[in-house]
């Protein structure tokens, strides 16, 4: 029942409050307080998160000595991107339980990400598995000289400088990929003159980084990166996605290896004569292509281009460097295990780097190569693990 009001404008019904109850001012300052408290919550949450869940930030320094900018000393990197695992790292760069280890024989292991091993625990990389399974005299170990992106040239300028400040007795530098030797790929871009000239490269926005790490803020490192660095150098990183659904994909790269290998013989001697003049120690590549690999939905053994490595291995017997194929042996243990060599539980099987079982393959050929060195047989002649 609606009843006049005393200016005879119609009233409320008399079931609902009053007016003034309606505009409680009150109300206002409440729901902000709802809101500031559930995002501090879900703020917490997320630094809490972040805290275990995400990669780690490691603000490099700039070593005098290597001339690189390279993780501090004590640092430690946790890696959750693809697999799961911690890794301490030592000065210059090196791994912590490398430099630790005694030993009369040191062999460097040279390589981008895949000798890195960032994506298995410190006890889990090849090194811990080589010391594990020498037996023998004189003692004999690894030390991983690895960082995302290196490729050979990074080597020829890197190792005079490591061994002034270590006493390495051999070399090893593992290849995933024979992109890896030149450059700009297989071939140079500029045909007129080989030469390789260092470039000094400056981590992005180390100021930043730095705040981030102190505040446990990791979580926020990688979108920047991809909103602000990744799309002016694009290898290796992954743009944001702001759309739901299926990613179309290319067509399965090793399709395409033949045309992608668009060999430039002089390129490659090049590059393994500048490297073999970098060091007077014994030396090996080591190619551990991706095998085995999947093809719509198949396991493929054979290495699609075993043709080329051949080749290429023929050019580092030339050279004066020893050449081991490590695709035998990582086909051997895929069919005598049923394990992958590579890839994890948050990636793709059989892609991206060397998991425990590979790290295994990779510690069992350095050790018979080490050993073949110590004997005096490691010339210039092809190993096959398998």
């Amino acid at each position: 029942m609606l009843l006049p009001s005393p200016a005879g404008e119609q009233a409320l019904p008399d079931f609902l409050p009053p007016p003034s109850s309606l505009r409680d001012e009150t109300a206002q300052p409440l729901v902000l307080g709802r809101w500031f408290v559930g995002a501090l919550a879900s703020g917490l949450l997320l630094w809490a998160f972040g805290a275990e869940f995400v990669n780690s930030i490691e603000p490099e320094q700039f070593d005098e000595k290597i001339g690189r900018h390279l993780p501090r000393p004590g640092a430690k990197l946790r890696f959750r991107s693809e697999g799961w695992a911690t890794t301490r790292y030592a000065s210059h760069g090196l791994l912590a339980d490398d430099v630790e280890a005694k030993a009369s024989f040191a062999v460097g292991v040279w390589g981008d990400s895949f000798i890195q091993s960032a994506h298995v625990d410190d006890d889990e990389k090849f090194g811990a598995r080589f010391r594990e399974r020498w037996v023998g005299q004189p003692t004999v170990t690894t030390v991983a000289v690895g960082y995302p992106g290196r490729a050979v040239a990074d080597v020829v300028a890197l190792l005079p400088r490591y061994e002034a400040i270590k006493n390495f007795s051999a070399h090893v530098v593992v290849l995933p990929d024979l992109f890896d030797v030149s450059p700009n790929g297989t071939t140079f871009i500029e045909r007129p003159r080989f030469e390789f000239s260092e470039h000094r490269r400056e981590p992005p926005w180390p100021a930043l980084r730095e705040r981030l790490a102190r505040s446990r803020l990791d979580f926020l490192w990688t979108p920047i990166h991809r909103l602000f660095v990744a799309h002016r150098n694009p290898i290796g990183s992954e743009p944001l996605r702001w759309r739901v659904g299926p990613v179309p994909t290319e067509a399965n790269r090793w399709r395409r290896w033949p045309e992608l290998y668009d060999v430039d013989p002089a390129a490659w001697q090049f590059a393994l004569r500048e490297l073999r003049a970098s060091t007077d120690a014994p030396l090996a590549i080591l190619y551990a292509p991706r095998v085995p690999y999947l093809d719509d939905g198949r396991v493929l053994l054979e290495h699609p281009v075993a043709d080329l490595a051949a080749r290429f291995g023929a050019m580092c017997r030339q050279e004066g460097i020893e050449f081991i194929d490590l695709s035998g042996a990582l086909a051997a243990h895929f069919e005598s295990s049923g394990r992958t060599p590579m890839g994890f539980h948050n990636g793709r099987i059989g892609r991206g780097h060397l998991n425990g079982d590979g790290q295994k393959v990779l510690a069992d050929a350095l050790i018979l190569w080490a050993s073949r060195v110590l004997d005096g047989e490691g010339s210039a002649s092809a190993v096959h693990p398998d």
